[in-house]
């Protein structure tokens, strides 16, 4: 659907993420900037009362009492699950374009794994995080991520070490589904985020976003073997370098200069 377009014809977004720095709204964007309260309160409340209202409704058709422990009894979901949940009421109270969604830990077992059927997904360069949970070499971390693939929905990741594409590859040849590697960003295309990571991260951005492009107004089911898209090698458009320029994203790889007070004090300091 394609009928939330404001008049310089750009989609309507909503985008979640975590964790969030200072306002927990920072998490449920629409289109860049943190839902307004007013909204978020009300879906807030919404689905609290609502799952509330689910939970007693388990509890007496399972005959549990108020005084017993939470063996029977139907719990309200999770923080994260919680947040999962209202972003996806905000988005399609919202009525947005297109919602992107980060997956909080993992892939195969997080929230957001609920969608069944994304137009595209995505794996970024992995590293050795919450091995507690999601396994102590890259190969098991990859399987874990890989648990996003869905079958007959384009698969996309930047350069991994070899056991982790492996891992990768796999999962995606199970689906039948092809894993696609996005080209480098041209040199003369400048990144708002520092860091050469970013750059990666940025090439992969904008390969999602012309899948979701081209998938949205025709999307049909991929397979194994077939061939990268065209657009992936076509020339960056303004619209997508001036995005690109324009991105920030506080609290990651950001150097601030602390800004002197009248005294002088505080202009020696930098924080990264």
């Amino acid at each position: 659907k394609m009928n939330n377009k404001n008049k310089n014809n750009t989609p309507k977004t909503g985008l979640f993420t975590s964790p969030h720095l200072v306002d927990v709204r920072e998490r449920i964007r629409i289109n860049g900037a943190p839902v307004a309260e007013d909204i978020f309160l009300q879906h807030f409340w919404e689905l609290f009362h609502a799952c509330e209202r689910l939970a007693d409704e388990h509890d007496k058709s399972n005959d549990v009492s108020s005084s017993s422990s939470s063996g029977g009894a139907l719990p309200m979901p999770a923080y994260f699950r919680f947040m999962t949940l209202l972003a996806l009421k905000i988005f399609d109270a919202e009525n947005v374009d297109v919602a992107i969604f980060e997956v909080g830990l993992g892939g195969r077992l997080d929230a957001t794994n609920v969608l069944p059927k994304p137009l595209v997904t995505a794996v970024t360069p992995l590293g050795y995080d919450h091995m507690e949970l999601l396994g102590h070499t890259l190969g098991a971390i990859a399987r874990e991520k890989a648990g996003i693939f869905k079958k007959g929905v384009p698969a996309f990741t930047v350069h991994q070490e070899d056991d982790a594409m492996e891992s990768l590859r796999a999962r995606a040849a199970e689906l039948d589904i092809p894993l696609y590697m996005p080209p480098s960003l041209p040199d003369d295309i400048v990144v708002g985020l520092a860091g050469q990571h970013q750059r990666v991260n940025a090439a992969l951005a904008v390969a999602l976003c012309l899948t979701w492009e081209a998938r949205n107004k025709h999307a049909e089911d991929v397979k194994a073997g077939d061939e990268a898209p065209s657009y992936l090698n076509e020339p960056i458009t303004p619209e997508y370098r001036e995005g690109l320029q324009a991105a920030r994203w506080p609290g990651r790889a950001q150097v601030e200069d602390d800004e002197p007070d009248p005294t002088g004090v505080g202009s020696d300091l930098t924080f990264y």
